[in-house]
């Protein structure tokens, strides 16, 4: 089944509107990762739930995007985003068992049980969750005009790209996205549109965006915040 384009989604959300998320790859992996990242918040699961319940009510309560892109990455970093969660809880569990038998040692050999983690199949629960939320946003095909200002921010060091750093595909999101809110924000669109992404390094942090982009994302309306949680906060 052929993806719809961008025309197509403008005029769909133009005709029945709410609120518009732009995922970054990053942030639909950190579902994943928030077990054993402490910089994630780990309130990010549930909104993440939520967000997909919201996206699949009738009519939508918001509209989930992701370029085709972030799709194309998502399937080629899952298989290794998973294996590194596994050998994350294989640690946990070693060290419950350690601390297990350590407290038992010091206490008068009372035994202090700990839940057996991997009883609860997180690595299949999260990448379940973080593969919904995927399948729950619309991904629309490439623009070929988008791709040539994408090139042109990346030979001009403009972020996301940076010298030295060329970051050509997340250069060719945002320029989707661009697009869009651009589109929506020329036709008198008033729902909020929020741009989400862990990735502060090349995009900055949301309190202090590089430029161009902080430019960019005031002149057609969209906000920019790095979890899920913020931004179901925000709808």
């Amino acid at each position: 089944m052929p993806k719809p384009d961008m025309g197509e989604i403008i005029s769909d959300i133009l005709n029945h509107p709410a609120p518009v998320i732009f995922l970054d790859t990053c942030i639909i992996l950190d579902i994943i990762r928030a077990l054993y990242r402490e910089k994630i918040d780990i309130k990010i699961v549930v909104s993440a739930k939520e967000l997909i319940i919201r996206s699949q009510a009738e009519p939508a309560g918001i509209w989930l995007l992701i370029s085709e892109i972030v799709e194309t990455e998502w399937n080629n970093n899952i298989n290794s985003v998973v294996k590194e969660l596994r050998s994350e809880i294989k640690k946990l569990r070693k060290n419950l068992f350690r601390l297990e038998r350590i407290l038992e040692n010091l206490f008068s050999g009372t035994p202090i049980p700990y839940p057996d983690i991997a009883s609860y199949d997180l690595d299949v629960s999260l990448r379940n969750i973080s593969e919904k939320l995927l399948k729950s946003s619309i991904s629309f095909s490439n623009d070929m005009g988008c791709f040539a200002k994408s090139s042109l921010r990346v030979i001009r060091n403009e972020a996301p790209a940076s010298k030295g750093k060329s970051e050509a595909k997340d250069c060719m999101i945002i320029e989707h996205y661009l697009k869009i809110s651009r589109c929506l924000h020329e036709n008198g669109f008033k729902e909020k549109r929020i741009f989400i992404t862990s990735n502060k390094k090349d995009y900055g942090k949301p309190s202090d965006i590089r430029q161009p982009l902080k430019n960019e994302f005031e002149n057609v309306g969209l906000a920019y915040v790095d979890n899920l949680a913020w931004a179901v906060s925000m709808i």
